[in-house]
């Protein structure tokens, strides 16, 4: 079946990579660090996203059907205030994960999170993105984390 004008379609903007430079190994456990990752602005005000988060481990024994946790700290939300950056001790609401499946070694892994709605607060809000690794092996450094910002709209 065609899709027809006035059907509803997905509508993507431009991927951006949001890592910078070598980001930092994971500890099993444990979140990424700040620096790991650049702030991205949500330049088209989208509501959704898509990410993208290639990563290897030196160990995969019994990272099968674990996740790593995709965490959003909303830069900015009053004035330029910021909240707290997630951490062990401070778990708040996941946006989203990269369900890991079965893996072998020394070998690039890309996960896909499927549609994510992003907390926006304000117009071009900005975030901090942060991974916690739940897979109970170490993600090696190097990793790699990219967003797709993602509307729904009508067919021309």
């Amino acid at each position: 079946m065609p899709i027809a004008s006035n059907d509803l379609v997905d509508k993507f903007g431009t991927q951006d990579t949001v890592t910078t430079g070598t980001p930092g190994s994971i500890a099993t456990g444990s979140f990424s660090a700040a620096g790991d990752v650049a702030l991205w602005t949500n330049d088209d005000d989208a509501p959704l996203a898509v990410f993208a988060l290639t990563c290897q481990w030196a160990a995969v024994t019994n990272v099968s059907n674990k996740r790593i946790a995709l965490y959003a700290r909303v830069m900015n939300i009053d004035g330029s205030s910021d909240p707290v950056a997630p951490s062990a001790n401070r778990k708040a609401q996941p946006i989203g994960a990269f369900l890991v499946y079965a893996a072998s070694t020394a070998t690039n892994y890309l996960f896909d999170s499927g549609i994510v709605r992003l907390p926006n607060a304000n117009v071009d809000q900005q975030y901090e993105f942060y991974l916690e690794n739940q897979t109970g092996q170490t993600v090696s450094s190097g990793w790699a984390l990219k967003v797709t910002p993602m509307t729904q709209g009508m067919a021309a």
